[in-house]
């Protein structure tokens, strides 16, 4: 006659096997999902590094000359002058943590969103005597628990 039960040594053996299981895959669910937020946020540094990036370089490039500053000097503000009269300008500057532009003297516009923070923003005029003019901008983005660092280096096109 067979009884139709579990033994106790079979029961405690499928214990031994969930009590194993049951934390590695939970384990294994945590890293990814750590992993896919970390991911998220990495992603959102980086488009908003190469977003701003690609606004600076195309004010630069498409300005007529440098304002501010001046040549082989280095500041937390940048100013460009689109065209050739002097009161059509660019400026970038950092306020409250957000990367900003203001054009013709008019209010600051943010280029970067709130849930990023700017910092360690510096302009450099590297520019060369009797040439059109560059400048190197670098900074700082940090979200959450991660932070970038940006480089470009920029020339104005010759008009």
């Amino acid at each position: 006659m067979r009884n139709k039960g579990l033994s106790l040594l079979e029961v405690i053996i499928y214990l031994g096997i969930i009590v194993f299981v049951i934390p590695t895959v939970t384990i294994l669910i945590l890293g990814v999902v750590k992993s896919n937020v970390t991911s998220k946020y990495t992603r959102e540094l980086d488009l908003e590094g190469l977003r701003a990036l690609q606004l600076i370089t195309k004010a630069i490039r498409n300005s007529y000359s440098i304002s501010y500053p001046e040549i082989g000097q280095s500041s937390n503000t940048c100013t460009v002058i689109d065209s050739s009269s002097p009161s059509d300008t660019t400026k970038f500057i950092v306020d409250n943590g957000r990367l900003t532009i203001s054009e013709d003297g008019g209010g600051l516009l943010p280029i970067t969103s709130d849930k990023v923070t700017v910092s360690n923003f510096l302009c450099t005029n590297v520019s060369k005597f009797a040439t059109p003019g560059a400048l190197t901008i670098s900074f700082k983005i940090r979200s959450k628990d991660q932070e970038k660092n940006f480089y470009v280096s920029s020339a104005l096109r010759k008009k």
